[in-house]
């Protein structure tokens, strides 16, 4: 029987990459398991939906591989749509994370992601972020960028002998707002 508490999900080249130690920081692109650079495919996000360009940075220190500070840096394009304060967050047309907007604060989590055909043993993962972002023309960000924030991937539970359930993938987000075609 399936466990509910996760979205089983199976392709995601994410965690052989980590637990060969090929990679101590993955591109959000292995996370979300399809190609996230140029344009979304814009068939299920909303017409109101803002768009940003944004930068993905892993920083170090790595906890799933301790020591292994070596970062990396991914440009990825994130839609966000609102019903009131409640946020969707599309990633090539599909929603990856919900969430919640407080002023220009955005809180937003992905679902428990479970991977169970790893040679290395299941694994289940969770990506929580936080950003602020310019909407409708506030000035919300620092500098240039129109986001800027965070965003931590999280192992939940793992049977992979080579990390423990807890550990965490630290990375810094910023990025520009597309503005709509006409």
């Amino acid at each position: 029987m399936p466990d509910p508490d996760f979205a089983p999900v199976s392709g995601y080249p994410l965690w052989t990459a980590l637990t060969e130690n090929r990679m101590p920081f993955f591109p959000l692109l292995a996370v979300l398991g399809f190609p996230l650079t140029g344009c979304i495919d814009n068939s299920d996000v909303p017409d109101d939906a803002l768009v940003y360009t944004v930068t993905v940075t892993g920083i170090g220190p790595d906890t799933c591989h301790p020591g292994n500070e070596e970062g990396w840096e991914e440009v990825f394009e994130y839609a966000v749509a609102f019903d009131a304060s409640a946020a969707s967050i599309y990633a090539n047309g599909e929603v990856f994370a919900a969430g919640s907007l407080s002023g220009c604060n955005l809180s937003y989590q992905t679902v428990v992601i479970g991977e169970d055909d790893r040679a290395e043993g299941a694994l289940k993962w969770q990506l929580t972020g936080t950003a602020k972002i310019e909407t409708d023309g506030a000035t919300c960000v620092d500098g240039d960028a129109e986001w800027a924030g965070t965003e931590t991937y999280t192992v939940i539970a793992t049977e992979d002998d080579t990390m423990e359930a807890g550990c965490t993938y630290p990375t810094t987000t910023v990025g520009e707002f597309i503005p709509a075609a006409d």
